[in-house]
Formats: structure tokens, C-alpha cells, sequence
């Protein structure tokens, strides 16, 4: 594991950073803010980081192999002023909770006579990362047909992440869809052509589904670099790309894709 803070596109070692993850001693670490564990069993262990005049940093991992390769990036703390003052809950005038359920009960749609008649278009799932598989299915397609046997839904959310080290967790899309799949066939440095192309997404939107949300994120450090044009425009082409794709290949059918960005605030946070 290493713990690093990145500076003018440099990737700066942490020595002396506190690690703690579950169930593990604490550790600190070394000069080249490298820390090393063994004999960890697979599974998600919840982790945390910290180190003076840094804002601290708490996670999970995703841990499906022997070593912890992973890197953990940490920001100098952010002054914020004082923090508001909030009144008191004796101060404030609460709803009562006899009638919320009143109003609850008043408006719940399983006591109405209407139904929409697109019920199954616009009522639909979000499928990722779950911690646990119920088949020998690739998880993304496992996912998505639990969801309209059992729902009847023609409406899905996936992610959509092309990420290797700038994240602290695990590479994707293997972060997201990891049970009864092999992601190796993407090849070094896909694009998100490459991943609608992926034999699992290929599959995934052959099925009956009228609506599609792609939540699309690349590797990148867009808090040390925030002005990269050139990745910019890589980045708009490979979307035109994909849109092209999408648009020529499934033409014949009444569906939409929906490609929608990441958090943003959490790609450009302090923490």
C-alpha cells in the first residue's frame, strides 16, 4: 500500500502516515510511503489514514488478492472558517410523527387505482457493486436479469469506469462487476468504445431494456492538473466516439442510453 499526495503532476510519498485497517495492527509509513501487509484473507475490510496536516482519508478495499497494491491519495488540510450554528431540536417547531404517517399513508401508490402504463420504463434499479453473487453468472448480466425477473423492469443504472491508479481501491471495471468475470480481454488502455464493445456490456445491452444509465469516469487526477486540454479533448472524442457507436448499432431499436457523469464534487473535494 502507498500513501501519496499529488503536487504540479507529481505523485509525492507520505512517510509517517498512520494506516489502520480492519482488523490489522496499525502501521506507518516508510519514507517512500510504502506500507506492506501478508496474510490477509480476501474480502472488503474498511481502512483509514492519517497524517498531521493532512485531511484524514477512510475507505473500503476490495481485497481479491495476496498483496495490498493499492494507493491512497492524501490533501493538505483546508481551513473552513467556522462552522455554522445550527438551532437545537428543542428550538424547532417537528411535524409530529402521527402525521407523517398520515400523510404516508394518504399518498402510497399501492392504495391507488392508478398505475402508469410505463410503470416498467421509468422505475428501474442501479446494479453495482455488490458484495455478494447468487449464480455463476458474470456479475453484470447476473444483475441486470434479477432485475427484470424479479421486477420487471426495463430501466438500469451501471457504471461505466475506466480507473487504474488513481483510485485507492481496486482497478475498474473489475471494481465493479468482479464475481464470475474476466475483464483481461479490454486489453492495456481501453477506451470507453472498447468497454460498450466488451463482450459483458455487449450482452448487457442486447437485452430488453428500454433505458440505459452509463456513469462514465477515467483516470485522472483532475485535482492536481485541473487544466489538461489535451486530455479534455480525448476525453470529449472518446464520448463522440462512443455516442456514434451507440447511435449506428442500435438504431433499429427503441431505446435510450443515458451517459451521465460521475460525482463530480468528489473528483474535485479536498478530501
Amino acid at each position: 500500500m502507498e500513501v501519496v499526495h499529488p503536487n504540479d503532476g507529481e505523485l509525492e510519498p507520505i512517510s509517517n502516515a498512520e494506516v489502520k485497517i480492519e482488523g490489522q495492527a496499525n502501521k506507518s509509513t516508510d519514507d517512500d510511503g510504502q506500507i506492506s501487509y501478508s496474510n490477509i484473507s480476501e474480502g472488503f475490510y474498511d481502512y483509514y489514514v492519517n497524517k498531521d496536516g493532512y485531511e484524514n482519508y477512510e475507505g473500503e478495499i476490495n481485497l481479491d488478492r495476496d498483496e495490498l497494491n493499492y494507493r491512497i491519495f492524501l490533501f493538505p488540510e483546508v481551513d473552513r472558517g467556522d462552522l455554522a450554528e445550527f438551532p437545537s431540536v428543542e428550538d424547532i417547531d417537528l411535524t409530529s410523527e402521527t402525521e407523517i404517517v398520515r400523510e404516508i399513508d394518504n399518498h402510497r401508490p399501492i392504495d391507488s387505482n392508478y398505475q402508469p402504463d410505463d410503470v416498467e420504463d421509468v422505475v428501474g434499479a442501479s446494479h453495482v457493486r455488490g458484495r455478494y453473487h447468487l449464480t455463476d453468472q458474470p456479475y453484470l448480466l447476473e444483475g441486470a436479469q434479477k432485475l427484470k425477473e424479479e421486477f420487471n423492469s426495463r430501466s438500469i443504472m451501471v457504471y461505466f469506469q475506466l480507473l487504474e491508479d488513481y483510485h485507492p481501491y481496486h482497478a475498474y471495471p473489475e471494481g465493479d462487476y468482479p464475481y464470475n468475470s474476466d475483464w483481461d480481454d479490454l486489453g492495456a488502455n481501453p477506451d470507453y468504445l472498447d468497454l460498450a464493445q466488451s463482450e459483458y456490456f455487449q450482452e448487457l445491452f442486447d437485452m430488453d431494456f428500454s433505458t440505459f444509465f452509463l456513469t462514465t469516469r477515467r483516470t485522472y487526477d483532475w485535482r492536481g492538473n485541473p487544466d489538461n486540454q489535451e486530455l479534455f479533448r480525448e476525453i470529449e472524442e472518446e464520448i463522440y466516439e462512443l455516442s456514434k457507436y451507440l447511435l449506428e448499432t442500435y438504431s433499429d431499436r427503441d431505446v435510450d442510453f443515458v451517459l451521465k457523469n460521475w460525482e463530480g464534487d468528489w473528483l474535485v473535494r479536498t478530501n
